[in-house]
């Protein structure tokens, strides 16, 4: 019985430790994920990451506070961009809380390839007193090696009859 739960503990432990994102200590893993590492625990990481970035998309748009997109979303990214020129009308007459709720209700295998994630996923969009919207968006994400995580770079909408 003791080996058994030994066994159990050493696997649990294996796989905290391969489900752990790059170490910023190792920098040719923290500097661009490697082939190597793109597998269902990566997986795992980008759609935890983007996960993330959509819980600060929802803050962001009841208060027009870029400051809550800063370790989610590239700040050089063309989504972030896109946000900054709405923030201002958002400040000026915040919906308030609770914060939007954008959900993955669907997805595709994210593709990792050379420090840049690819989901395809059908989102849903919750806000307070309104209906909930669906969208179905290709979403890009970006390896930050500094922060040690994907960050959201881009939106687009995809149309595949679904």
């Amino acid at each position: 019985m003791a080996v058994a739960l030994a066994v159990i503990a050493g696997l649990a432990f294996a796989l905290v430790l391969v489900t752990r994102r790059p170490d910023a200590t190792d920098a040719a893993d923290a500097a661009e994920p490697s082939a190597a590492s793109v597998s269902l625990p990566a997986s795992a990481a980008v759609l935890a990451d983007l996960d993330a970035a959509l819980t600060a998309w929802g803050e962001f748009a009841v208060s027009g506070d870029l400051s809550v997109l800063d370790a989610t979303f590239a700040g050089d990214g063309p989504q972030r961009a896109q946000l900054a020129t709405e923030a201002a009308a958002i400040a000026a007459d915040p919906p308030g809380p609770p914060p939007y709720l954008f959900t993955v209700v669907d997805h595709d295998q994210p593709v990792v390839e050379a420090g840049v994630a690819v989901v395809v996923a059908t989102i849903e969009l919750v806000q307070p007193g309104s209906a909930t919207s669906s969208f179905r968006w290709r979403i890009e994400l970006r390896w930050d090696s500094a922060a040690i995580r994907w960050q959201l770079w881009t939106v687009a909408s995809v149309d595949d009859n679904r």
